[in-house]
């Protein structure tokens, strides 16, 4: 008796280990990421260390990466393009978001990846370029990254909204956010008492299957008797339905305005990859 409760608090701390192993953020023990470029030279040496503190400390919190660029030069390309490219050049993780402010554009633009387009909404990606925008108008770039970053933090504090989606700005294909279900230590641990008990009652099903099929080729076999019946099935009608699907995206579906929750309007960017995001010019 007590080597089955030892057994059973052995299985019990193994499942809390696992869930604990689960639940720390992807990276989080990855001391060393820059999270600041200051290419245009907007930024003092003081406004790059706090604001790489701020981002490192979001990144070891939600696994997630929070970039702040600034470009003199974007090589030609439009701010959109050069955020999201700068991104996946510089990606640890496709959960993430890129503040850009771009001088050679002249315009403020934030794109986010992975699980940061259900955080940063449309309407959120608003709020946060009306808070920066004000501040580079300013030619307070660093204040204008500040404000983004508390705003960015609370959004995530609040968490994902109910109902979030995900609209395609080429397809108008919709991707509903399916909140994952939390599974406590407990659950884990009943979860696999349930499989072992489960193994052993196959086992034993098994074996015993086996032992009757023993005892059955032990008694004398009698011919059985072969009854054949010819069945044929006969096809009368056959339909076949067409049916028309647009390409083009639901009406009210651009920018979040669509009813049934809020959501972020993304395309296929650098590397295939999804992003959301918005800009404006300043």
């Amino acid at each position: 008796m007590k080597r089955t409760k030892g057994k059973v608090l052995t299985v019990l701390l193994m499942a809390c280990l696992f869930i604990c192993l689960l639940s720390k953020p992807a990276g989080a023990g990855e001391e060393s990421l820059a999270w600041v470029d200051d290419e245009a030279d907007l930024l003092d040496e003081s406004t790059e260390e706090e604001l790489e503190e701020r981002a490192g400390k979001l990144w070891k919190e939600t696994g997630y990466q929070f970039m702040l660029v600034t470009a003199a030069d974007a090589g030609g390309k439009e701010a959109r393009e050069f955020a999201e490219d700068y991104y996946m050049e510089h990606q640890s993780t496709l959960d993430g978001v890129i503040y850009l402010i771009d001088m050679d554009n002249r315009e403020l633009y934030v794109a986010t990846s992975g699980q940061m387009r259900y955080y940063l909404t449309d309407s959120r990606v608003d709020r946060l370029l009306d808070e920066g925008y004000e501040a580079v108008g300013e030619g307070e770039y660093g204040e204008a990254f500040r404000v983004m970053l508390e705003e960015t933090e609370k959004f995530l504090k609040q968490g994902i909204p109910d109902g979030t989606y995900l609209v395609d700005e080429d397809t108008g294909e919709i991707t509903r956010y399916r909140r994952p279900k939390r599974i406590t230590a407990l659950e884990a641990a009943m979860a696999v008492l349930a499989g072992i008990g489960s193994g052993g009652a196959v086992f034993a099903a098994v074996l015993a299957a086996y032992r009757g099929k023993e005892n059955h080729m032990s008694q004398p076999s009698k011919s059985p008797e072969l009854k054949l019946t010819v069945s044929r099935d006969r096809l009368t009608n056959r339909f076949i339905t067409h049916r028309h699907i647009p390409k083009g995206p639901p009406p009210g579906s651009h920018g979040g305005r669509m009813g049934g929750g809020p959501s972020s309007t993304v395309h296929t960017g650098s590397g295939g990859n999804s992003f959301g995001g918005g800009g404006r010019k300043f």
